[in-house]
């Protein structure tokens, strides 16, 4: 997968309101008028949209396209879940232990269970591969989940240090992003972080 001239923005859901099942969570009424704020002041033109399953970043997408139905909507549930529900418990253990924190201190603190980290970020960055393949001039929106982001954002420009240092230390809080813009040689150009 190469990625010429191209933006990327990965925005983290809008707030939730609270619920036992994490994959039933909904978007609270902030987290409504985040992603509309978001759609206000970011726009809502892009080539092809990604979004993770779960309710609460397809509700963030509905609000920044204005529900209009698209093609260019793609859904994958690899950017919410594991496929094994051993591994998903397991992941969840981790975010209940630790909270919110960057991508860095879960690698740190997890140790043999940050592979989790790994494989959803690998996994999630090759399923977007095979979606995109090469491409160039296109703007990409990817709708996800605070670690998953970070993690994904390392596996797909690991070849960058400033997008390998942006996916390590941001922590991006509802309905921010990071946008990551590549060059004519498929290099990462520059990261800006958006709030």
């Amino acid at each position: 997968m190469n990625f010429y001239n191209c933006t990327f923005v990965f925005l983290r859901h809008g707030k939730t309101l609270p619920n036992p099942v994490d994959s039933l969570r909904k978007l609270a009424h902030l987290g409504h008028e985040q992603a509309i704020n978001f759609k206000e002041n970011y726009g809502n033109s892009f080539d092809k949209i990604i979004s993770s399953s779960a309710i609460r970043a397809m509700q963030t997408v509905h609000d920044i396209t204005e529900g209009k139905d698209s093609k260019e909507i793609i859904s994958l549930d690899i950017l919410y879940a594991l496929p094994g529900e051993e591994e998903n418990d397991e992941l969840m253990r981790m975010g209940e232990r630790h909270g919110y924190v960057s991508l860095h201190t879960y690698l740190e603190k997890e140790g043999d269970n940050s592979t989790l980290l790994h494989k959803i970020g690998q996994e999630g960055a090759f399923a977007i591969g095979e979606i995109l393949g090469n491409i160039s001039n296109k703007k990409i929106l990817i709708v996800a989940h605070a670690v998953t982001i970070n993690s994904l954002i390392y596996w797909m420009f690991q070849e960058s240090s400033i997008a390998t240092e942006a996916s390590l230390h941001i922590q991006l809080g509802e309905c921010q992003a990071l946008e990551i813009n590549t060059d004519a040689d498929g290099k990462v150009a520059n990261v800006l972080f958006i709030q």
